[in-house]
């Protein structure tokens, strides 16, 4: 491989009409190297844009060339239909269409490109763009940027970034991929504001653009929410010492203190905070990194502070690419003494505001700066307990007098004996992900789980080994937290609750004395993942939009399987694949002819050797930006600032597949059904002519469907408007097209909306009218309900023959049974809970 070899525009376009062949990306081996090698200097980045941008317009105009003779077709104005009217597209290329118009928003905000590049200067020139981009809700900034890279410099588009990234409601659209799509042009603008503090120094700035919105009398909560969020956490990333600035801040705050909770709750936490860095700037910074590193403070340790365990649905596909996506970034061990180096650095460029690099650090000892250190961070702990200008005194003094020290410390030093880099403002480190695969399909029956009756999964083994983990560490002061996010849909959730309860019944020492912290991350649609979302913003917008999309950003990574980079040539659907440092022979005729006419790029790329061998000795800043490393830093946020806890209550389903049985027990936290959808499910498994995403209106057309609805009687105990039970009067056997008890909501239900904390589920029973000959799916829309407020209903078919009945648990398919028993699930006298967190606390209704 010639790691040599220049690229031109004839090249960059053959390279991504191959990627919009297969799936609108490259296998993952291609994808890391073309994002890390190829956009290398403005001109290779003007040039990608202006292919992106051809691309967009020949879709707006209806024309289907490939991307080559599109170039062409564009260069010599023989582009029909150029008069503005856009066509109408289908939802493939829509969600296309959408796909280019998020990678355009990304790469103004990262890459630095030449409006005036010949290419990009004739698509914008000759394109109604304005009018194309106009239904984005990040259009304005999108089309300035394009016009004016200095655009994203200017104060006020910091304050319309501000105001972009805290206005979480979602974009109306009825497909969930441009809905997606939509609303990834915000869900980056977390990420680009974060790395304005540190690489342009623009942190105060961002910080008083926070403030104005805050002052804003007509703030909503949930922006008030997400400005608290963001003010604590970039505190957190970049400490401010100004004096005015921090004044500021505390009295903007304290006018949300005494809000209702959970608001003022937030505002307490934000205040505590900034009242500790006026004292001791950076306190919050360290306090994180004491708390994922330990040995900065000698504090006892697991070892696991730092580790995140990631259970991946192996049948999941998005899954499995998420998992191999963040596995691709290295997470490189501690090197403690240059960590405590990068601190003091940190903490004497704070408080004295003089350039530290002149004191030369890098030469002392270790056990100098272990001292050195150890001095700073006691000075500052000092402070803390002194009044504000007893605290400003003692810091001026104290650290004039450690900056001596340190200076006369390294004076005659000439050689960096102990292996210092040059110390820089500290960053926290990254995390560890132990990525554990489980398998949702697999019920296990061995010894442990025919001694009871509870229902044993796949992940029974996966958690078992997680908590052993920390079983030597359980008595230690303070609980350690164990960390564990799930990766995949509502069966993987399904999974892992099961086999959590199991645990819980048959060995519940596993858990003591441990901190368990669930982090749900959706790869597709999740019914609890849309619940987290409607009630905490932020996640829904980092948390389940960003990693189903940020991969998608074109050129994506294709869920086609293919060879992986290190082959010298790979063969995509009849084409050679190439990427810009690998020329290939496909298109020959248009990118000759395409080459001939633009002429060739001066600009020489590197290869991914040259990369890698780079990339090793730069720091964080200065490394390229990448889909995949947003991806990886917003899993770390979720991890590190998700603090909010919500105890989901547990139920459990006894189920009887005859009168002799002696039942199992299935535990569920989302809801449980009965009636049409779980029978049209089971149609859908035992068919194997019927897709997998196909809706139940397709499914009632099927040739197997022969839908009876059963005759089920009805026992139930009823809860009051506080929660006090009564036993509920019996309802007669009779036929139902829908039995619905829900803990946790789902948009389009009927009736009142449940509460997941609360100890009851909401009932929904829609009755089955013989008088009409509607179809199953028309009544569940239209037929009256009967709503009921229940801990407990017993469900039993009335012909024990014929009349029994599949159920759907958290969406998972179970059955048939004859008879079915719906209660908390219980562990001595308390409901057992399952504990997830989320960035924003949760204002539930009661």
């Amino acid at each position: 491989m010639d790691l040599n070899k220049g690229t031109d525009v004839a090249h960059m376009s053959e390279i991504l009409q191959n990627a919009l062949e297969i799936d609108g990306g490259f296998p993952i081996g291609q994808y890391k190297q073309f994002w890390q090698t190829s956009l290398t200097g403005i001109e290779a980045n003007s040039c990608f844009l202006a292919l992106i941008l051809s691309k967009i317009f020949g879709l707006d105009v209806g024309d289907k060339s490939s991307l080559p003779d599109l170039v062409k077709k564009i260069q010599d104005n023989s582009i029909d239909n150029v008069d503005g009217k856009l066509s109408v597209l289908p939802d493939q290329l829509s969600g296309q269409r959408h796909q280019m118009l998020a990678s355009i928003y990304f790469f103004t905000l990262y890459y630095p490109f030449d409006p005036e590049h010949p290419l990009l200067r004739n698509i914008m020139g000759r394109w109604p763009l304005t009018g194309s981009i106009s239904k984005q809700d990040y259009s304005d900034e999108l089309i300035k940027t394009l016009q004016n890279p200095s655009y994203l410099e200017e104060g006020v588009t910091l304050l319309t970034l501000v105001d972009l990234c805290c206005s979480l409601d979602t974009p109306n659209s009825s497909d969930s991929e441009i809905l997606e799509f939509k609303s990834m042009g915000p869900s980056l603008l977390n990420s680009y504001l974060r790395s304005c503090l540190t690489r342009s120094k623009k942190g105060p700035i961002i910080i008083e653009k926070i403030l104005i919105y805050l002052k804003h009398p007509l703030v909503t909560e949930k922006r008030m929410l997400a400005l608290l969020h963001m003010l604590k956490q970039y505190f957190i990333k970049a400490p401010q010492t100004s004096p005015d600035l921090l004044r500021n801040a505390m009295i903007t705050v304290k006018n949300y203190y005494l809000w209702p909770r959970p608001y003022g709750d937030v505002a307490r936490e934000v205040l505590q905070m900034l009242t500790m860095e006026t004292k001791s700037p950076g306190f919050a910074m360290r306090k994180r990194m004491a708390t994922e590193n330990p040995d900065l403070i000698r504090a006892p340790k697991t070892g696991k502070e730092r580790t995140a365990h990631v259970l991946i649905d192996s049948g999941i596909s998005e899954a499995k690419l998420f998992q191999e996506t963040l596995r691709a970034i290295h997470s490189p061990d501690i090197n403690v003494p240059q960590l405590q180096l990068n601190i003091l650095y940190t903490i004497l460029s704070l408080v004295l505001n003089v350039d530290v690099n002149s004191l030369k650090m890098e030469f002392l000892s270790k056990e100098a700066a272990n001292r050195f250190y150890a001095d700073a961070v006691q000075i500052l702990n000092d402070a803390i307990l002194m009044n504000q200008n007893d605290a400003e005194m003692h810091k001026l003094r104290a650290f004039s007098q450690l900056k001596d020290q340190i200076a006369q410390a390294t004076q005659n030093q000439s050689n960096n004996l102990a292996g210092f880099v040059k110390p820089r403002h500290a960053e926290l480190p990254p995390l560890n992900f132990n990525f554990v695969p489980i398998d949702c399909e697999v019920i296990v029956t061995d010894e442990s789980s025919s001694r009871s009756r509870y229902v044993k999964r796949s992940a029974v083994d996966a958690l078992s080994n997680i908590m052993g983990q920390y079983a030597a560490f359980a008595d230690v002061k303070g609980k350690p937290f164990v960390k564990i996010a799930i990766v995949g849909n509502d069966a993987t959730f399904h999974n892992v609750l099961t086999s959590y309860v199991f645990l819980k019944q048959s060995a519940p020492r596993s858990f003591d004395g441990l901190d368990i912290q669930f982090y749900m991350v959706p790869t597709e649609f999740s019914i609890l993942g849309s619940f987290f979302s409607k009630y905490d913003g932020w996640y829904g917008r980092h948390v389940a939009c960003l990693p189903r999309t940020a991969l998608k950003i074109f050129p994506g990574v294709s869920q086609t399987t293919g060879p992986t980079v290190e082959s010298s040539r790979a063969t995509i659907s009849g084409k050679t694949q190439s990427l810009p440092w690998e020329k290939s022979g496909a298109y020959d005729n248009a990118v000759g002819e395409l080459t001939q006419r633009l002429g060739s790029s001066s600009l020489r790329m590197k290869g991914p050797g040259l990369f890698n061998q780079l990339s090793n000795t730069l720091g964080d800043d200065e490394k390229p930006t990448t889909p995949t490393s947003i991806l990886r830093c917003e899993v770390e946020n979720f991890f590190r600032e998700a603090k909010w806890k919500t105890d989901v209550n547990i139920y459990q389903c006894e189920c009887w597949e005859s009168e002799k049985d002696a039942g199992i027990i299935i535990p569920f936290a989302l809801r449980a059904e009965i009636g049409v959808r779980p029978y049209a499910r089971s149609i859908q498994k035992q068919a194997t002519d019927i897709p997998a995403n196909a809706s139940l209106a397709t499914i009632q057309n099927h040739k197997s469907f022969k839908w009876n609805p059963p005759n089920i009687s009805i026992k139930f105990t009823q809860m009051n408007v506080v929660g006090v039970p009564r036993q509920g009067i019996p309802i007669d056997s009779r036929p139902y097209v829908s039995m619905v008890a829900a803990n946790v909501p789902l948009a389009g239900d009927r009736g009142v909306p449940p509460n997941p904390t609360r100890p009851w589920l909401e009932v929904t029973l829609i009755e089955n009218d013989k008088k009409k000959k509607s179809k199953p799916d028309k009544d569940l829309d239209l037929a009256p309900v009967t709503c009921l407020h229940v801990s407990m209903m017993d469900l039993e078919a009335d012909d024990k023959k014929k009349g029994a009945f599949h159920i759907l648990l958290d969406n998972v398919l179970y059955g048939p049974f004859i008879r079915v028993k719906l209660s908390t699930c219980l562990r001595g006298e308390e409901i057992m809970t399952i504990p997830f967190m989320t960035f924003f606390p949760l204002d539930l209704p009661s």
